[in-house]
């Protein structure tokens, strides 16, 4: 993973992402905007930014996976408390 990042440590996570997006949309595109060579050219990119895309996507779900249990704690707190706010309101 480590040569996978170093094939890109001169584009930031927002280029990489930007450039996958964009090339993903040219390619599923269905209304006919994009020519059969911005198509092989979007191909391309995906292609080169497939594994570097990859491996962010993995990192992100692993950070979100860390954090859903904290957020649902959380969240199960505030209901809670809502839950005795509105009993206490009947009172």
């Amino acid at each position: 993973i480590k040569k996978v990042f170093d094939d890109f440590k001169d584009e930031t996570y927002g280029d990489v992402m930007k450039k996958y997006t964009q090339a993903k949309l040219k390619l599923e595109d269905q209304t006919g905007y994009f020519s059969d060579n911005d198509k092989r050219e979007a191909k391309k990119t995906l292609d080169k930014y497939k594994d570097i895309y990859a491996a962010l996507n993995l990192l992100e779900e692993t950070n979100y996976e860390r954090l859903r249990p904290q957020a649902a704690e959380r969240n199960m707190e505030m209901v809670f408390k809502g839950y005795v706010e509105s009993l206490k309101s009947k009172d």
